[in-house]
């Protein structure tokens, strides 16, 4: 073989090669762009019964106010405390601070938390398609996949975590803690997790090795279940649930609104898709209503009297004062931190 021969071998073999590696190149780059590449492949976790539960504890569930005073707690959704149970299983509420099913010490109980360990055991366990490290907050924006956090025996949630869905109403979230979960207030900012782009907190799951504490004013949104204690300050809000399979439940005046599971709103097949959906009538905060529904504005969601579509029950929307002066009114992200209700 001549040199000359010898030689256009090598420059084919050059170009070859380079074309090889920014083909490689541009892949990466789009996967990096789209987050965990089997985001949408994401399967569901199976919560049962428990799907539809606001809280659920093997020991007890704890309503507490400030000093003296009783507590504003306010549940939408079941709850329930398995067995064994604690001596007083449920303390501090009144019957019209909690609409939804109550099962204390019972067979349902029983059953909605061997199903919340089931999902726990499920979740915990998945294969992870991402592994993140240190603070879950300060703008940090997640896709749908298996999230797995590392770094210690603290997990700090400081300022925001965006949970993106890319459009995708049914994406799955999970997110793997094998860690304490701690919603932090720091300089002045109140921890948050912000959905965008339809993203739905039934689908967002959280496993917890330890315990969940959640500081004043937080925001969380999605089902947490625990090894360990939860307990929260006075003006958190909760879209979803939170489950301790080990531990006790304490809610300092706290809002906890579930409507998963049997509590979703379903489309009525027999109603017209023209037809515009009517309103609903609202109830002040713990009033169950003369016709016996449940409280569809529990504190933290805003009312809105445009006539754009019914909107999801955890994207409350902000009254006329919540908006003044905003420029995005974008029905894609609901950031629901110092939301006011307006009244007519």
């Amino acid at each position: 073989m001549t040199k000359l021969s010898l030689l256009g071998l090598a420059l084919g073999l050059i170009q070859a090669t380079s074309g090889l590696s920014v083909g490689r190149a541009e892949q990466a780059a789009d996967a990096s762009a789209l987050g965990p590449k089997h985001d949408h492949d994401t399967k569901p976790v199976d919560l049962g019964v428990a799907a539809s539960y606001a809280a659920v504890s093997q020991d007890r569930i704890r309503a507490i106010g400030v000093g003296i005073l009783p507590s504003t707690t306010f549940i939408t959704g079941d709850v329930a405390v398995a067995p064994p149970g604690a001596l007083l299983p449920l303390v501090g509420f009144s019957p019209a601070r909690i609409h939804g099913t109550v099962a204390i010490v019972n067979p349902l109980a029983s059953k909605v938390y061997a199903d919340a360990a089931a999902a726990f055991g499920d979740a915990s366990t998945r294969t992870p398609d991402n592994v993140i490290t240190g603070n879950l907050g300060d703008g940090r924006t997640l896709y749908p996949g298996v999230h797995l956090w590392t770094g210690g025996n603290n997990a700090n949630l400081d300022g925001t975590l965006i949970l993106d869905a890319k459009n995708d109403p049914k994406a799955v979230f999970i997110l793997q803690i094998p860690a304490n979960l701690n919603l932090r207030v720091r300089g002045g900012e109140n921890p948050t997790i912000l959905l965008k782009n339809k993203a739905n907190p039934c689908h967002i799951i959280i496993t917890v090795q330890g315990t969940v504490n959640l500081e004043a004013n937080s925001l969380l949104v999605g089902i947490i279940i625990a090894n360990g204690n939860i307990d929260t300050a006075a003006g958190s809000r909760v879209y979803g649930g939170l489950f301790s399979l080990t531990g006790d439940i304490e809610l300092r005046d706290t809002v906890v609104t579930q409507k998963c599971g049997k509590h979703e709103k379903k489309p009525d097949p027999k109603k017209p898709e023209h037809e515009k959906p009517k309103k609903e009538h609202h109830h002040e905060l713990g009033d169950g209503g003369s016709d016996g529904e449940r409280d569809e504005r529990p504190g933290a969601l805003g009312s809105d009297d445009s006539d754009d579509e019914e909107r999801p029950w955890w994207a409350g929307r902000e009254g006329r004062e919540g908006r003044e002066g905003r420029e995005d009114d974008s029905d894609d992200e609901h950031e629901w931190e110092g939301h006011k209700e307006h009244k007519d």
